[in-house]
């Protein structure tokens, strides 16, 4: 009996070796992933001023491109309205998945994005994939826009001063390929939180639909303020109710939640004025995703606009517990 134990044993070590060999073999063929068939969009960049005026305010404001395109510390130390350039130097880390980091978006040929065409700019923002069909980590996370806002972003990328800084590339263990693959396949690939836009409205006028635009597109505040389906990245439950817990990047024993913002949360005893104000403030968790900097250079009226609009969708008391509070 024991011989057979034994035997069985080291059957079932051989079959997880073999597994293992297979899953190795499998990542390394097949990492990183190719979506040739993510669309080119028909997007091409223009010396408007005026087209070129507004590109600038998304880029650095409601966008917020430098949050990530730019060392942390530049971006703590931002003095409002600031425009830092876009040279990366941002890093995630995963832990045993490894690490990525953002990369220099200057129109600097070597180091930056200047041999890119218009189209392939405007691919990488919408898609999440890179001219070489590869896919370009944590974009799918950039705000989905009109057509209109991303001729914008990248005519005002054209005029930006190359700068020379060639930064890291990602640095994944197997464990993370495997996961980035898998089970966290939403930071590599063109599925959801890629949304559509709403409605393209124009700056100008305060307006509910003006303010969904930017919440719901550009501004990506409906992502980070909703739960998340970590599989598929589809929104669960009432939008702006409060978000999934994320590690707080400046402490491992610690997570961060973003809070309810609906009339039912925060947003309950609010004003418009507090709500601006709190805006236009500094950051109380330096951990915090949030781009505070970035979103305090927004004009009064889509700041106004993103309040109406969030005073119209559906109310929740969903309690989402301390915002900043041990990891669990």
């Amino acid at each position: 009996m024991k011989k057979r134990i034994l035997q069985l044993g080291g059957g079932f070590a051989g079959v997880g070796i073999i597994g293992l060999v297979g899953i190795i073999a499998w990542v390394s063929m097949s990492w990183p992933p190719s979506f040739e068939e993510a669309p080119n969009p028909q997007i091409e960049a223009t010396d408007d001023p005026e087209v070129i005026a507004e590109g600038e305010y998304l880029f650095h404001t409601v966008a917020h491109c430098t949050a990530c395109h730019v060392p942390k510390e530049a971006v703590f130390s931002m003095e409002n309205g600031e425009r830092l350039a876009p040279i990366g130097g941002t890093s995630w880390e995963f832990g045993p998945m490894g690490t990525i980091r953002s990369p220099n978006i200057t129109p600097h040929s070597q180091t930056g994005v200047g041999d890119w065409s218009d189209e392939e700019l405007a691919r990488v923002i919408r898609h999440a994939v890179g001219p070489d069909d590869k896919p370009a980590m944590m974009m799918n996370f950039a705000g989905p826009m009109s057509d209109e806002d991303l001729t914008a972003i990248i005519s005002y990328m054209r005029t930006i001063e190359p700068v020379d800084n060639a930064t890291e590339p990602h640095d994944l263990t197997l464990f993370g390929k495997i996961m980035f693959q898998g089970p966290l396949s939403i930071f590599a690939t063109e599925r959801p939180p890629k949304m559509v836009a709403p409605e393209h409205v124009a700056r100008g006028e305060v307006s509910a639909a003006r303010g969904r635009y930017l919440a719901e597109g550009p501004g990506m505040c409906v992502f980070c303020h909703s739960e998340i389906d970590s599989d598929t990245g589809e929104i669960i439950g009432t939008p702006f109710a409060g978000g999934t817990p994320d590690p707080d990047p400046t402490d491992p024993d610690m997570e961060i939640v973003a809070p309810n913002i609906t009339t039912g949360g925060v947003l309950q005893n609010w004003t418009k004025d507090t709500f601006i104000l709190r805006m236009r403030g500094e950051r109380a968790i330096e951990g915090s995703i949030m781009p505070w900097e970035n979103y305090r250079g927004m004009t009064d009226e889509d700041l106004e606009s993103i309040y109406v609009y969030l005073q119209s969708v559906e109310p929740s008391d969903h309690d989402v517990g301390p915002q900043h509070r041990p990891a669990e």
